[in-house]
């Protein structure tokens, strides 16, 4: 248990800093951590993925290879360098070399759309792409022009020696692309020592050197503490393949027959597993990203630890940390990892009263360098420290929260347009604004919604048009511009947009429209045959949010996601008992041959 201390001017709460009876741990670079790892659990497996597994002494050396090839090349110290490619050893052993060298890595998933690709590719300038030769030709279509390395072909030295490179704390590690208002991505740049100060607190508190599970994706900050957390621990990575889907009971089976003891994932995810599963082997769950319930704490937790977190790209990855406790009161962020500071500000940057709410802005050590080629938006997001007076600076978050009377922190909501769905920050603008570049879109809005059983954000699009169009269509052009989860989940096509006073679209009247047509949605979906066929289509409607289902509809093609088909296949094991996997829904993704192979398995089940 750590002690709160309060800071207080005027009777008013200046700023919160906790844990300061914590001291700061002298710096030593995620490569050296890993190093020491490799020496102490030469044999231990460091990365396993599939059938594919790599020890903890092969790895470091494949990481020190590859730095020495790198630094054959003569690329200068801080050179951006684009990782481009699907979850492997080699994109771990990537990730290492580049930083191990002192340069900064900048991950692209492959899976998000080209457009997003390729705005990284010239926005960040690297000075090499590490790539495979299967993206190859993904990256000769994106168009960029900049040196590539295909790790699979480049002749690479073997050696055990690793680079004998100094990392300082202030060094830049990487730059992470997140949700921007103009329908750009902006690039944060994050510096080691923010990350080794996030990694220090959570590496006491999870288990780490066990088996842990890399959920999140590459490209997002929430994959650092699993990779760097648990190969600087000695742990076991397991990972999964980018372009291979799993989840619900899949995911699950796989935690239970790997004995992975971490894993940390947004809870609009967590909520669509069985927490009845036993998983004897987990020992900590982490929720990050979006918002936690008391019913998903109460579900999860007891047996296990359960955290909650919360922290922008923006501040290095997390700035606070909760543990929750079945049957408390209510879900709070928590308090302040180390040399953090939470400030609850009002509009004219003053000290909201104690209890009252206020603006969140993040201070200490883990505020990043800010937004790349971006200096007019680094200024208005990361401002001077009006109460240290140091010099150090302070982040905006947009985010309101307030300090209960425990000391801990309530978070409140947005005060902007920025949102969360299934864990990702999403700016509505950037959304509309690509909606927009649509021909035959006049006009465009965007809100979410959590109506329904998914228990989370849908995001919803509303447009008026000059041609028509249709849903389906919208969501295809989207996905080749922005990544899947940006894309919405239902499209609506009016006539015109009710405005406010000030001639703004009236958001309020989105909502009271979508509710509208949710209930007649629960009309819709209401049915006492209890054929497998009504059940499935009953189902299939819930989870698309559509109002019919013909025998050759297809699943992915009416907007289902890979979270609306975990969805799926966890609502038909609840409504029939049994229920085929997410993988078949991809090999049978049409309604009528998909409804006849879950025919099959009640039949068998008898």
């Amino acid at each position: 248990m750590f002690d709160a201390v309060f800071f207080i001017k005027s009777d008013h709460v200046l700023f919160l800093n906790l844990n300061l009876a914590e001291s700061m741990h002298s710096f030593q670079s995620i490569n050296e951590q890993f190093g020491t790892m490799a020496k102490l659990y030469p044999a231990r497996t460091a990365i396993k993925i599939e059938d594919e597994e790599i020890s903890y002494a092969a790895l470091e050396q494949r990481v020190n290879s590859l730095a020495a090839y790198l630094l054959s090349l003569d690329i200068p110290l801080q050179s951006n360098i684009v990782i481009y490619m699907d979850r492997s050893v080699d994109c771990i052993a990537a990730t290492l070399a580049v930083i191990g060298i002192g340069c900064v890595y900048v991950p692209i998933d492959p899976v998000h759309a080209a457009t997003r690709a390729a705005f990284i590719l010239e926005n960040a300038t690297p000075a090499l792409v590490i790539t495979t030769t299967q993206l190859l030709e993904e990256m000769a279509a994106l168009g960029a022009v900049c040196r590539v390395l295909d790790i699979d072909t480049a002749i690479i030295p073997v050696t055990s020696t690793a680079p004998q490179i100094t990392i300082h704390g202030s060094y830049a590690m990487y730059i992470l692309y997140t949700s921007g208002t103009t329908g750009q991505p902006k690039g944060v740049m994050v510096h080691h020592q923010g990350v080794h100060n996030l990694l220090s607190s959570v590496k006491r508190r999870w288990p780490l050197n066990e088996v842990v599970l890399q959920f999140a994706s590459l490209g997002f900050d929430a994959s650092v503490p699993e990779w760097a957390g648990c190969l600087t621990m000695g742990g076991t990575l397991l990972m999964i393949k980018n372009r291979k889907l799993v989840l619900g009971n899949e995911l699950l089976d796989l935690v239970e027959k790997e004995q992975v003891t971490f894993m940390k994932m947004p809870s609009a995810v967590l909520s669509m597993l069985n927490h009845a599963r036993a998983l004897p082997h987990l020992k900590t769950i982490v929720t990050a990203g979006d918002a936690c319930t008391v019913e998903l704490v109460n579900k999860w937790s007891g047996a296990r630890d359960f955290y909650n977190c919360y922290g922008p790209t923006e501040t290095s990855i997390g700035a606070t940390i909760a543990k929750c406790v079945p049957e408390q009161e209510k879900i709070t962020i928590g308090i302040p990892h180390p040399n953090l500071d939470i400030y609850f500000l009002t509009e004219d940057m003053e000290p909201a009263a104690d209890g009252e709410a206020g603006e969140i802005y993040i201070g200490g050590i883990g505020v990043s360098y800010g937004y790349i080629g971006n200096p007019a938006l680094t200024a208005e997001r990361f401002l001077p420290d009006p109460f240290a007076g140091d010099g150090s600076r302070i982040y905006k978050t947009g985010d309101f929260g307030r300090r209960l009377p425990g000391g801990e922190i309530e978070f409140i909501g947005r005060v902007d347009s920025q949102v969360k769905i299934r864990g990702y920050r999403v700016e509505l603008e950037e959304v509309e604004a690509h909606l927009k570049t649509m021909p035959a879109v006049l006009d465009a809005a965007c809100i979410v919604s959590n109506k329904g059983e998914l228990h989370d954000n849908s995001l919803l699009a509303f447009l008026t048009i000059k041609e028509p169009v249709t849903p389906e269509t919208v969501r295809a052009y989207l996905r080749s511009r922005i990544p899947e989860y940006m894309v919405p989940n239902e499209v609506f096509v009016m006539d015109q947009f009710t405005l406010t006073a000030n001639g703004k679209v009236d958001r309020k009247a989105l909502i009271e429209y979508y509710e509208d047509y949710h209930r007649q949605q629960e009309l819709l979906n209401n049915t006492e045959n209890s054929s497998v066929d009504e059940v499935a289509a009953a189902v299939w409607r819930t989870v698309l949010k559509i109002n019919a289902i013909e025998a050759d509809s297809n699943f992915f093609d009416l907007g289902g996601t890979s979270i609306d088909a975990a969805n799926l296949i966890i609502s038909l094991e609840v409504e029939l008992g049994v229920a085929p996997s997410i993988a078949d829904l991809y090999e049978y993704p049409q309604f009528k041959e998909f409804t006849d192979l879950t025919k099959r398995f009640v039949a068998a089940m008898g």
